[in-house]
């Protein structure tokens, strides 16, 4: 986790990325400490987006656009085709992740 690097895109959205080893940037989600650090920014909650390999991805879930926003990043990423990973949105609750359905 000391090499994750948080690179905060606006005031609803951070993203993540293991500046090192980017193929693994997605398994940060399986820490805990990943969802501490997610907890500090977005007390709320937030949404999950794993557009690409290099990437994960935070919007604040009380933010008024957030799905919105997510499907159009992940959309933008299907249809450049590099490195795309994931055209789902995930939640976290009761720690485990599960499919928002839109």
């Amino acid at each position: 986790m000391s090499k994750l690097q948080e690179e905060r895109v606006n005031d609803d959205m951070i993203a993540y990325r293991i500046d090192d080893n980017p193929p693994l940037t997605p398994a940060i989600v399986l820490t805990d400490e990943f969802w501490v650090m997610v907890d500090k920014n977005f007390p709320d909650g937030a949404l999950l987006i794993l557009r690409q390999r290099d990437e994960v991805a935070v919007i604040d879930r009380t933010a008024p656009s957030a799905l919105i926003t997510a499907r159009q990043l992940i959309d933008m990423a299907k249809h450049r085709g590099v490195d795309f990973l994931s055209d789902r949105i995930f939640d976290r609750r009761n720690g485990r992740l599960v499919t928002v359905t839109e």
